[in-house]
């Protein structure tokens, strides 16, 4: 993975050494974390005692739930004190949410941390101070743990050079300016890959993205995107098409996935079953 440019190194290390431990809260920049939700009922409240126990002192959260109606609004309830904004009604899919939040927010930098996803540490917002102080910076992003269970695992980030082909981190795993942000929006016509096509507009407009090197969120596995890969990758290629990134090698990569995963339903199909003898 690339360091960051030189020029933002050193402006990283002078604000290092000028900090002060005892800076007033309303000097530190203001973190929004948006939580998007649909009957998440199991998982809600995990994410909310990760948000709200950040050692971090100036953190806006805000909740926009879908309109659930399995007892997640209960939840949202019992820590409605520690909830900055929250709102519940009806929306057009994850991204109509985010929209909703991203109007809300007050925050410089914004962060996505949905229903079931966690942060890795309860000091991550607090050890990225230096970074958020980075005017130069439109986006930081980092390595995230996958969960199975109550196993993790290392998932690297790609090096940003790859965002023609795909998306080289998990939006969870990201902050990004509210400036930036608040002027794009995501396009609510994508599914499940609108936060790609928001990063890769930020990459062609010359946007600075910084690598942090360790992981910002938890992830468990299993999700929406792993689950309809297929629709991920059709949307990923349209995207790149209508950015003009679509070259003869993302097209290749493109059709050689579609034929892994025709591969793998293919071999589901005729593999016999076994069953796990107990």
């Amino acid at each position: 993975m690339k360091e960051a440019p030189e020029d933002i190194q050193k402006k990283i290390k002078e604000y290092a050494k000028s900090l002060n431990k005892d800076q007033n809260i309303n000097e530190l920049p203001l973190i929004t974390v948006i939580t998007v939700v649909l009957n998440g009922a199991k998982t809600l409240e995990e994410t909310i005692q990760s948000v709200i126990n950040q050692t971090y002192p100036n953190v806006e959260y805000i909740i926009i739930d879908g309109g659930s109606t399995d007892g997640t609004l209960d939840i949202i309830k019992k820590y409605e004190n520690y909830i900055d904004y929250w709102i519940s009604e009806r929306d057009k899919g994850i991204y109509d949410g985010m929209n909703k939040g991203v109007e809300i927010a007050n925050g410089k930098w914004i962060n996505f941390m949905n229903a079931g996803d966690i942060f890795s540490t309860k000091k991550v917002l607090k050890e990225s101070l230096k970074i958020f102080t980075i005017n130069d910076i439109a986006i930081i992003y980092s390595d995230m743990i996958v969960k199975f269970g109550d196993y993790g695992v290392l998932k690297r980030a790609y090096n940003i050079s790859k965002i023609n082909y795909f998306m080289p981190f998990q939006h969870q795993c990201s902050f990004t300016k509210s400036s930036i942000i608040k002027e794009c929006k995501f396009d609510t016509n994508f599914k499940l890959a609108s936060d790609y096509n928001l990063f890769l507009l930020q990459y062609q407009k010359g946007g600075k993205f910084y690598y942090l090197n360790r992981p910002i969120a938890e992830v468990s596995s299993g999700g929406i995107s792993d689950s309809q890969r297929n629709l991920v990758r059709k949307e990923y290629y349209s995207i790149q098409k209508k950015n003009n990134v679509a070259t003869f090698k993302n097209r290749m990569y493109y059709y050689h996935f579609q034929n892994l995963e025709y591969i793998k339903k293919i071999a589901k199909f005729i593999l016999p079953i076994r069953k796990t003898l107990r």
